[in-house]
């Protein structure tokens, strides 16, 4: 089937060749199915007229040196040239070509649509399976029986453990909490699994628990082989007896010759020890201890005495701090020093006043988060701005953004890759580089042109960076999919402008604010969280950030803690942005 070549020149008898191969039109109204626009420089301005944009355009000029002369002086997508020097086999060979060439450009669209709409199902996913999660989470919460040892649940004891202390504390009533650590249960499931199944280990233990303790007495499953038990209103004798009883029953136990090996400690609260012990978490920090202090001493039962330990502080002193505290206390300083570093990499506020107008909310997940975000001054009009949301948490995570924050230097100041397509290209492919596939980084990167009032960037994956109309209280959503970075190497990335009003704000933002919002109950879609969004407008960025801080903190009286890095930052351009 012959393809169909429009022809816009003053020479329509040159081309009356090609009419053996090619359909040939030569009016710019017969537009609908052309494969190739044939134009030359003399008509160029017709172009003006054509209906379908996307038809490849062949230029014919005299020579190459006109080429970039015509490309300045007339504002026209040019694919490719013909000289009129050219033969008809040539120009036959050019066009088909030309043809080609647009074909696989065509195929290769079609194959990147189909990976965005791939890449917005599995980001759909992802959110779904999120939600999934979190409910799975809530609906365990709610269950006060755990499933398989049928004792009460981790959650449900230790909230019943606080109301016993506030009872302890009101009425200065005793009562006696132990906790009972067994070893042997894994070597039983390594040994043993295929004939006894771990939850039949599970409910022997707990038979015992149940079958020893009073009717007012709780025990519950704290963790795997932890329990815990509350023995309210009880004397120090009777405790140290139901604690006994349940460790001799224990010891008794055997699985096809493998034992068990319990260790437990316990103490009575009293009105004197309410002094030291305030919540429950100083009840576990002495219950820790004293497990320790079994181990240590080889006995299986270990109470806490004021005579033989005066307090907690005499306690650290008789027993050595466990090698794993230590451990586990040098872990979490090193990962604060991390997290300081990390936030020294930010941009600092006195270093950019005169250029940007910004605030920003910065909650990391686990003192290390994976969300980054960094200003470079390109020029004395131009700032480029990046903002990054890495996948996973921690260690890994900073070392990365450390990363991040080299290649953004080194693109824009040492290899001026200015232009976001340019720029994100070269970013994914170095990212990819340096994780060898093992990260994701959704990305946002643009520049505020002070001279030219617009932000110009591209989208990398993530959320969609949104701009707010402050004096018509509107947003607008820059992006709505595109290819995460370090997804893929070959993936197509793309420059857009938006018009900034001195006004306008730049809102950009990871996706754990809305989860988070989500997770408490605030809003049940992310659509919700924009209306947050419009209905919190303000002029000072600052302020539109402290009152979508203040409806997060609505529901919860304490710190807020976080199961996913929060990042979000409000930008004003000063200058010439008016």
């Amino acid at each position: 089937m012959k393809k169909n070549i429009l022809v816009l020149s003053e020479n329509k008898g040159k081309y009356k060749k090609l009419e053996e191969n090619f359909n040939l039109f030569f009016s710019e109204d017969k537009t609908d199915k052309i494969d190739v626009i044939l134009v030359s420089e003399g008509e160029i301005v017709k172009l003006n007229n054509i209906k379908n944009k996307k038809s490849p355009v062949l230029l014919s000029i005299e020579n190459l040196t006109e080429l970039d002369e015509i490309k300045k002086k007339h504002n026209y997508r040019v694919d490719d040239y013909l000289l009129k020097s050219y033969k008809d086999l040539e120009i036959l060979k050019k066009i088909q070509n030309t043809i080609t060439l647009n074909q696989l450009k065509k195929e290769r669209e079609k194959l990147k649509m189909e990976e965005l709409k791939l890449i917005k199902e599995i980001q759909r996913l992802n959110i779904e399976n999120k939600k999934l999660f979190l409910k799975n989470k809530e609906m365990e919460d709610d269950v006060n029986i755990d499933p398989i040892s049928n004792l009460y649940s981790r959650k449900y004891i230790i909230k019943h453990l606080a109301q016993e202390l506030d009872r302890s504390q009101r009425t200065k009533r005793p009562f006696a909490v132990a906790i009972i650590k067994i070893k042997g249960m894994n070597e039983i499931n390594d040994n043993y699994g295929k004939l006894i199944s771990p939850s039949k280990v599970v409910n022997k233990i707990s038979n015992i628990l149940s079958e020893s303790v009073r009717g007012s007495d709780l025990a519950g499953r704290v963790i795997n082989n932890t329990f815990l038990i509350i023995l309210p209103e009880i004397i120090e004798e009777y405790a140290l007896t139901v604690i006994r009883r349940i460790v001799d029953r224990l010891e008794m136990v055997q699985f096809n010759s493998q034992r068990l090996y319990p260790t437990a400690g316990f103490f009575i609260m009293n009105e004197k020890r309410l002094e030291n012990v305030k919540t429950t978490k100083d009840i576990f920090s002495i219950l820790e201890k004293l497990m320790y202090f079994s181990e240590q001493s080889k006995k299986n039962i270990v109470e806490y005495k004021e005579e033989n330990i005066e307090n907690i502080k005499k306690l650290k002193e008789v027993v050595p701090i466990n090698e794993l505290e230590e451990k586990h206390n040098l872990i979490w300083e090193e990962l604060n020093k991390s997290q300081k570093f990390i936030e020294k990499l930010l941009p600092k506020k006195s270093e950019w006043e005169e250029k940007l107008n910004y605030s920003y909310l910065y909650y990391p997940f686990n003192f290390i988060g994976g969300d980054f975000f960094d200003f470079i001054e390109i020029d004395k009009n131009r700032t480029a701005i990046l903002f990054c949301d890495v996948s996973g948490h921690g260690v890994s995570s900073a070392l990365y953004i450390t990363a991040i924050k080299y290649i953004f230097k080194n693109l824009i100041k040492k290899e001026r890759a200015i232009d976001p397509e340019i720029f994100l290209d070269r970013f994914n492919k170095s990212i990819i580089e340096i994780s060898e596939g093992n990260i994701f980084v959704a990305t946002t990167y643009g520049y505020v042109d002070r001279k030219e009032k617009e932000f110009v960037y591209g989208f990398g994956g993530g959320t969609s960076p949104i701009k707010i109309d402050v004096k018509e209280r509107k947003l607008e959503f820059l992006a709505e999919e595109g290819f995460v970075i370090g997804l893929m190497e070959e993936s197509y990335f793309e420059t857009k402008k938006v018009k900034m009003g001195s006004d306008d704000i730049l809102l950009f933002y990871s996706d754990g604010i809305y989860e988070f919002l989500i997770e408490q109950g605030i809003i049940t879609s992310e659509k919700e969280f924009y209306e947050i969004v419009e209905d919190n407008i303000e002029e000072d960025e600052e302020q539109l950030l402290g009152n979508i801080y203040s409806i997060m903190q609505s529901k919860t009286n304490t710190k807020i803690d976080f199961d996913d890095d929060i990042t979000m930052l409000a930008l004003k351009c000063n200058g010439n942005c008016k």
